[in-house]
């Protein structure tokens, strides 16, 4: 009878340490803190958009930097927003610290690696910038619509020509692709930080004879008073518009920050002011397209 009393009670001790510590673990686990997107690190290269969001008194100059803005307002997001080479933030993505970058176009090669959001922002894409002292270009080079065939082609036509790219810029598919195969003493690497500063000198000072410009960039510098003549033409194969994207590392903690990221811009996109933020950075000739392009994107996200 002792033996049975004492199993009984062995029994009981161990059931009662079970449930106890089952209960312990919830508590624990309710304990841990939620996620924050104050946890999250947001870099950008730009560093036009981080001198501006970083000043709450800035105006704006660009339909990059407002979007960001309005993102982080709606993510109610106080900390600083980092200016930091891309290359290095991607580096410090997979090394697995909790760092976000803004305003990302899409690569093949980077969706195999990282985590994109909705579109933030949506640009007219790149036109081929030629400065009119030069001869346009053959009719060899381009489609029955006008358009540069290759733009590595066209350089090596004007053999004396470079064509200036940022450092660590990615400009799509189509167009690193044709950048890659251009002859290396014709393109003039700028670092990302210092790109925009040094871009339109050196091109306004024709140290470059062509480059790759958003038009809404043109603008934003210029408005309608270029003090330099220009041809441009669109290229083949490349898209018409092209978004800006928030990228994030490929992991569980990369996952939840982009649906916190994309709630914001699904809000976003129910605000006047995500359209206006584009359309003012633009030509009167340019607003129709983009805002089309833009209204059906958000329309998209409803499906």
């Amino acid at each position: 009878m002792f033996h049975f009393y004492k199993e009984v009670i062995f029994y009981v001790i161990k059931r009662f340490s079970i449930l106890s510590l089952s209960v312990l673990f919830v508590e624990a686990l309710a304990a841990q803190p939620r996620f924050s997107i104050e946890d999250v690190e947001f870099h950008s290269d730009d560093v036009y958009l981080t001198t501006r969001v970083n000043n709450e008194n800035a105006d704006y100059d660009s339909t990059a930097t407002e979007t960001a803005q309005l993102l982080f307002d709606q993510l109610q997001y106080d900390n600083t927003i980092l200016n930091v080479p891309l290359a290095r933030s991607l580096n410090d993505i997979e090394k697995g610290r909790p760092v976000c970058v803004i305003n990302k176009i899409k690569s093949q090669a980077r969706e195999q690696r990282f985590l994109y959001s909705l579109p933030l922002n949506i640009f007219q894409t790149q036109r081929f910038y030629q400065h009119a002292t030069l001869p346009p270009i053959p009719e060899q080079f381009l489609n029955d619509k006008g358009e540069v065939v290759n733009i590595a082609e066209v350089l090596r036509q004007y053999a004396h020509s470079s064509l200036i790219v940022a450092e660590n810029y990615s400009y799509g598919d189509v167009l690193d692709a044709q950048i890659r195969q251009a002859e290396p003493n014709q393109i003039i690497k700028v670092s990302n930080t210092t790109f925009f500063s040094r871009f339109f000198t050196l091109f306004e000072n024709q140290r470059s004879d062509f480059a790759l410009i958003f038009p809404s960039a043109l603008f934003g510098v210029y408005g309608t008073s270029v003090p330099i003549k220009l041809r441009d033409y669109p290229i083949a194969g490349n898209p018409r518009t092209v978004s800006g994207h928030v990228l994030c590392e490929r992991s569980e903690f990369g996952k939840e920050v982009i649906e916190h990221v994309n709630d914001a811009i699904r809000a976003l996109y129910k605000q006047p002011e995500f359209v206006s933020a584009h359309v003012k950075y633009l030509a009167e000739n340019k607003k129709g397209e983009v805002r089309n392009v833009i209204l059906a994107a958000i329309e998209k996200t409803k499906r």
